[in-house]
């Protein structure tokens, strides 16, 4: 039979795109899985699916539990899971037929941690295949966090390449997550779980093969975290950079701390276009006012006034400038322009698959 590969599922309001999901894991060539669906109690018919697919599939468990959030649904998963190897997926996202067979052969055959696998998305109807420059096939002892982990935390300057934060893309070596209690945070407490999953990670591992095959899809629909209105984002944007600090703190890397200030300045520009995009819910003159509160703020204004902005690519500079001299008007300007550059050309991202 091989090696067991465990693979959790968090389910959360997901009842038009479940049933792709589970089939794209049921369907995989490689066969000794432990499929886990964690039922994140889901007030729709999530649960009643999960559990017709279980009386279906003998492989798959179904955890139904009380709604805690995605990062608490994963660990409940990890809890369950008995096999030698763990994996992650996303409900409203579906995988290649052979992605885990392919994963765990190219992991076996370098004796590795984890094997890392591309991942591409599907926006309103056609897909989208990031490129990444200066992939390597092996990352092993300090390049593990030296290059890989630090590549995965954004990229704001053209020249950087950034291998993405999610862990749904990655075959991973559960011993080492039990080995070393690795667990993931509340997303209502801390944005971008993963990426302090990932950090913990490649903080105990020596070695990662990379399959270089685009095997998961990310499907972009309008019921995401990033699609929601959330009053409290720039204050969980502050506490997700200050806790990244503190994680990569002991990481000698030069280029660590730079991107974990790229990584606040993308939030930052999330937390603006929240407030422009929602104006009409929450009225034109309160997001105003939060946005210039965030223009205000002193940690936005010290590190948009030390980062080298000429490195970015014309738009995003333009964007920052605004922000750091306090531009509210031409700052909502030029984001719904933006928004009615996507809606005239039906797209969300340019054809190199990097984001608009």
């Amino acid at each position: 039979m091989g090696n067991l590969i465990s693979i959790v599922v968090p389910v959360y309001k997901v009842e038009k795109y479940l049933d792709r999901c589970i089939e794209s894991i049921v369907k995989q060539t490689y066969k000794n899985l432990e499929i886990i669906l964690v039922d994140d109690g889901s007030p729709d018919n999530c649960g009643r699916m999960c559990d017709e697919w279980a009386a279906k599939d003998s492989r798959i468990k179904v955890i139904h539990k009380e709604n805690e959030g995605l990062g608490y649904a994963r660990n409940s998963g990890l809890d369950a899971a008995t096999g030698e190897y763990v994996a992650f997926v996303d409900s409203d996202d579906y995988i290649m037929p052979q992605t885990y067979e392919k994963a765990l052969e190219r992991l076996l055959s370098e004796n590795a941690d984890m094997c890392y696998f591309l991942c591409f998305g599907e926006y309103n109807g056609y897909k989208v295949y990031p490129k990444i420059r200066g992939l390597k096939s092996v990352y092993s002892g300090k390049d593990v966090v030296n290059n890989f982990l630090v590549n995965s935390i954004s990229a704001m300057s053209r020249e950087s390449s950034c291998l993405g934060m999610s862990i749904c893309y990655i075959l991973h070596k559960r011993s080492v997550i039990e080995k070393f209690k690795i667990r993931f945070y509340s997303e209502r407490d801390c944005l971008s779980e993963d990426l302090f999953f990932r950090i913990e990670e490649c903080k105990h591992i020596s070695k990662i093969a990379v399959l270089p095959e685009y095997l998961y899809c990310y499907c972009h629909n309008g019921a995401s975290l990033t699609t929601s209105y959330r009053p409290d984002r720039f204050e969980a944007s502050l506490r997700l950079y200050k806790k990244l600090l503190e994680s990569t703190a002991d990481i000698s890397s030069p280029e660590m701390r730079q991107r974990c200030i790229g990584a606040l300045m993308t939030n930052i520009l999330v937390c603006i276009k929240q407030e422009v995009h929602f104006s009409k819910d929450i009225g034109v003159k309160a997001a105003k006012e939060n946005i210039k509160r965030i223009c205000d703020n002193s940690i936005v204004k010290i590190i948009l006034s030390e980062y080298p902005l000429e490195s970015l690519p014309a738009a995003r500079q333009i964007i920052y400038r605004s922000i750091l001299k306090g531009r509210i008007s031409a700052i909502i300007i030029f984001i719904r322009l933006k928004d009615l550059e996507k809606r005239v050309f039906g797209k969300s991202v340019n054809r190199k698959g990097r984001k608009v």
